[in-house]
């Protein structure tokens, strides 16, 4: 996996050339595309009607934010990664293996 990180002077002039009304363009339209593939691949999940992805502004960018509503609870131990655990994957202690992510984000910003 490639990572480009452009330098903060780059970022700022591209951000002051279109403003901030592009960047809130871009980041609702990747929130509506990972909400359509969040509905899509968490359909066999329990957790698939607690998903709410949301903008939230940080100066002059955006950032998409996937949220799960509600809390899991294993035996003793209050989980409140239920939404990392949903993008990234985990490791399922009563099956012993490892369940994969469903990288929800990661592919709305690409375009998948």
């Amino acid at each position: 996996m490639g990572y480009v990180r452009l330098k903060r002077d780059y970022r700022l002039q591209i951000l002051h050339r279109f403003g901030a009304p592009a960047a809130r363009m871009t980041a609702e339209r990747i929130a509506a595309r990972a909400k359509a593939l969040a509905d899509a691949r968490a359909v066999s999940k329990s957790v698939a009607g607690d998903i709410s992805i949301s903008v939230h502004a940080h100066g002059l960018h955006y950032a998409v934010v996937l949220n799960v509503i509600g809390t899991q609870t294993v035996g003793r131990q209050r989980h409140d990664q239920i939404a990392s655990h949903l993008e990234f994957g985990y490791w399922n202690v009563w099956a012993d293996r490892w369940i994969p992510g469903k990288h929800i984000i990661r592919d709305a910003a690409r375009g998948f």
